[in-house]
């Protein structure tokens, strides 16, 4: 396995997040596609949890390609909208695999002669960049990474793109807010079966090694409104209880519904 000096192209966090859990990990190989990944989970100021992972690519890759892959596994590149973020994507990306030219793509693009903003429409602010950044012409399409060559040097640094011919990375960050890890392994489940997809081989978007909840939480052979009851018990941050039907990490009304459809 090939190893690159581990450095942070950039550091862009912006959102105020306390690591809460144990980084996870692994690598396997694959035609074309991920080969590598660093994942750990941050909550935020909400106690909210968000999965995050560094991923390696196994060729260098254009913005629109890591955007896509993300997309595809229900993330998004990662948002970092405090210093505090920006650093802990920095640490979490601290590998020497995930560095080369470039450090690993975040979620902001700006368009020509736009402001930048993250992609969930927040303005990045000036003191994220890392020295003499951003300098790409502002009449041009511009992207976003974590700033370093062969290792982090701070803060966030902007690339012109094209998948004609991508910035020299082969990383991306990338963040789920909604937090499915039905075997509590710490790794968003979408994750490891992009990794290895005999880990879902009836192709259900589910691991196979998960049970599928049930809504007879009570396990009295009907659904009530006991079990309706119990739900709202959980109801809020519950990663893990038998409540979360949909296992997003959340007791909500989503689960109420899933509960109430089933009723009888």
């Amino acid at each position: 396995m090939d190893y690159i000096p581990w450095a942070v192209h950039r550091m862009c966090i912006n959102r105020g997040l306390a690591i809460c859990l144990c980084w996870v990990f692994a690598a396997v190989t694959s035609a074309d596609g991920l080969v590598e990944y660093r994942s750990g989970l941050w909550e935020d100021q909400d106690l909210q949890l968000h999965a995050f992972a560094v991923v390696r690519f196994n060729r260098v890759w254009s913005y629109a390609e890591a955007e896509a892959v993300a997309a595809r596994i229900g993330a998004r590149l990662a948002v970092l909208p405090s210093s505090d973020a920006i650093g802990k994507a920095v640490s979490l990306s601290m590998d020497q695999a995930f560095w080369q030219c470039g450090g690993p793509w975040v979620g902001s693009r700006r368009l020509q002669d736009q402001p930048w903003v993250w992609t969930d429409g927040s303005a990045i602010e000036p003191t994220f960049w890392a020295s003499g950044r951003p300098a790409q012409p502002t009449g041009l399409t511009a992207c976003a990474m974590l700033a370093g060559e062969s290792m982090p040097s701070g803060g966030l640094f902007d690339a012109l793109d094209s998948d004609v011919d991508p910035a020299r990375t082969s990383s991306a960050l990338l963040e789920w807010e909604q937090v499915i890890d039905c075997d509590f392994n710490q790794v968003p489940d979408a994750l490891q079966i992009e990794m290895d997809p005999s880990l879902d081989t009836d192709f259900d978007g589910q691991l196979d090694t998960c049970l599928a909840p049930t809504p007879d939480l009570d396990g009295n052979g009907s659904i009530d409104f006991a079990d309706v009851a119990l739900a709202l018990l959980d109801f809020g941050a519950c990663q893990g209880c038998p409540s979360d039907l949909d296992l997003n990490g959340v007791v909500d009304f989503g689960d109420v519904a899933l509960i109430l459809i089933n009723f009888g």
